[in-house]
């Protein structure tokens, strides 16, 4: 309760009444919503208008509704660093090895490569194949025995084999067509290189004039077919005979040189191979097409694929046998298969390769051959005579046969000569050196593989060394001075007089029945007769049947005969109206 007057006071106002009475009348503008609740509303916007659109859309597959992935970023380029070129002079930059190296081509597409069933191509394949590579392959015949090759590692997958006559244009397109890559071998495997064996046995077939008159042709067919075909790279198989139609210790062949001197009269066969590489060029001077040769010297080594003697193992296997009684200065401008194959392959891959290489390791003369051989398994051989010959002596038949073979020559040797051989190979060992390989293999390595494939082809019997047994291996006698040691031709092993008194006509000494063992003997009469009585093939039958007379020929082994019921089964076979 108030006491005293009370005194009348006029009404308050409230504060900020103008500004209240203004924000009524006119309200302030809506405030903007933050950035991520307007990306939000934007989203949903629409997806409200997408939904809309796809309720009145046709229906869509599966595979139209997957969202695209959004853009990457662009990444901002740095700006370039001019490179300097002037570091380093080009000659050092080339032997630091800094270059490329390529795939020949997409591994789907096949490399072709003539002429399989031969001796180099057949390595060649090989090497393709362990490197993953697709390969098809020709022959001039589909019957020849090419069964080896589906044995090799990724053959039956990766390899094909193709019947192809390079005589005709056809078939040569046959052959390249899809291919980028092209190895081929097959021109002078079958026309060019001289079988002077097989001059001897069917001179009708293996003619110098059939050579000299199909080798250009089948080059021109083919190369053009390739040209045809757009292929990038050819290499081509040559031989150091397109080169040089001889040399001697002061010639030096380099990859510029052209053999000027073969003619139709003067070794033919080195004429046709100078022909068909010379052809093969002038095809390719205006093309875009790479053309690559490589010319090998005596290709010595283990076959892959069939058993037929090789022209450079021929020399091995004619020292083996005692084709000759001493030795001349006969030398060879040896190279390994091996070595010639994986050179190829190279020369295929490498894009920096260009014009010819030529492939020989070194020269060997026979006088060094037959030291080999002898040190190492072969001395009990029909090895010649230590005796060195005058240089006439290589005029005669027997020896004669040699001179004209690719690689060979005839003069003597020089302990001071400068190089190994007159034919330069830097060019190719500078491609060898540039992947990891040091260099070829050696002539030893070469020579001994050589006569173990003569050994595993049965184109040579094995043979038991002097020194390696002092008993004979059927009865276990000792040898002594009256109980000389012999050979059995056909197992190889020593023994006495009294266990190989059984002669025989065996394969490889054709020419006169040898000595049989009596433990070859109880193994070859059950053999040939059930051999005659499978009756499959008239070679091997009439081949059983000398083999029984002969050894019918010693009276102890008819008693053999007769126990294994073997004496109508030799009758009859004598009768046989097919001239067994």
């Amino acid at each position: 309760m108030l006491f005293g007057p009370q005194v009348p006071v006029a009404p308050t106002r409230p504060e900020n009444v103008d500004g209240l009475l203004e924000s009524i009348l006119n309200p302030p503008a809506p405030l903007e919503p933050a950035p991520s609740e307007r990306k939000k509303k934007k989203k949903r916007k629409e997806a409200s208008r997408k939904s809309l659109d796809d309720k009145n859309a046709p229906s869509r597959s599966k595979r139209e509704r997957v969202k695209k992935k959004s853009p990457s970023l662009p990444v901002p380029e740095l700006p370039e660093v001019p490179k300097d070129m002037t570091c380093m002079y080009p000659s050092v930059w080339k032997m630091l090895k800094y270059r490329r190296k390529m795939t020949a081509g997409s591994l789907h597409k096949p490399v072709c490569v003539t002429g399989v069933d031969g001796f180099l191509a057949a390595w060649i394949v090989a090497e393709l194949l362990l490197r993953g590579y697709k390969v098809r392959g020709t022959v001039q015949n589909t019957r020849d025995d090419v069964s080896k090759l589906y044995d090799l590692p990724h053959a039956k997958k990766n390899l094909t084999i193709v019947e192809t006559s390079l005589l005709t244009a056809q078939s040569c397109d046959l052959a390249v067509e899809g291919c980028d890559f092209v190895i081929h071998t097959g021109t002078p495997t079958s026309c060019s290189v001289r079988d002077p064996f097989s001059e001897l046995n069917e001179p009708g077939v293996y003619s110098i004039s059939s050579r000299v008159h199909c080798i250009v042709p089948m080059m021109n067919n083919f190369i053009t077919a390739c040209i045809r075909a757009k292929v990038k790279r050819v290499v081509l198989t040559s031989s150091v005979a397109a080169m040089a139609d001889h040399v001697d210790l002061s010639s030096s062949i380099d990859e510029n040189a052209w053999n000027s001197t073969s003619s139709l009269e003067r070794n033919p066969h080195f004429l046709s191979l100078k022909l068909a590489e010379e052809a093969a060029w002038q095809l390719v001077k205006n093309e875009s097409m790479q053309l690559i040769s490589v010319n090998p010297g005596t290709l010595v080594g283990p076959s892959l694929c069939n058993d037929k003697i090789p022209p450079g193992t021929q020399v091995i296997y004619d020292l083996i046998v005692g084709q000759y009684s001493a030795l001349v200065d006969f030398n060879y401008a040896f190279i390994d298969v091996r070595d010639c194959a994986m050179a190829h392959v190279l020369l295929l891959e490498n894009p920096d390769a260009t014009h010819r290489y030529i492939c020989v390791n070194r020269t060997v003369w026979m006088k060094e051959i037959v030291q080999i051989l002898s040190k190492n398994g072969y001395s009990g051989r029909n090895l010649p005579y230590q005796v060195e010959l005058p240089g006439w002596v290589a005029m005669l038949p027997s020896y004669g046969i040699q001179l004209g073979q690719v690689g060979v020559s005839l003069y003597s040797d020089d302990p001071h000569r400068e190089a190994d051989s007159p034919y330069s190979n830097s060019r190719l060992l500078d491609i060898l050196h540039f992947n990891n390989i040091q260099g070829f293999r050696e002539v030893k390595t070469t020579i001994l593989d050589a006569a173990s494939d003569l050994l595993k082809w049965k184109l040579l019997k094995p043979w038991d060394e002097d020194h390696v047994d002092f008993k004979c291996q059927c009865c276990n006698a000792p040898f002594t001075a009256l109980r000389r040691r012999h050979h059995c031709r056909e197992c190889g092993k020593l023994v006495c007089g009294d266990c190989s008194v059984s002669r025989a006509i065996v394969e490889g000494f054709e020419d006169a029945k040898q000595r049989f063992c009596d433990n070859c003997v109880q193994k070859s009469v059950p053999e040939s007769l059930l051999r005659l009585q499978q009756a499959t093939d008239q070679v091997h039958q009439r081949k059983a049947v000398i083999v029984l007379e002969s050894l019918m020929e010693n009276q102890n082994n008819h008693d053999l005969l007769a126990r294994s019921n073997g004496i109508p089964i030799l009758l009859q076979a004598l009768h046989c109206p097919d001239d067994l």
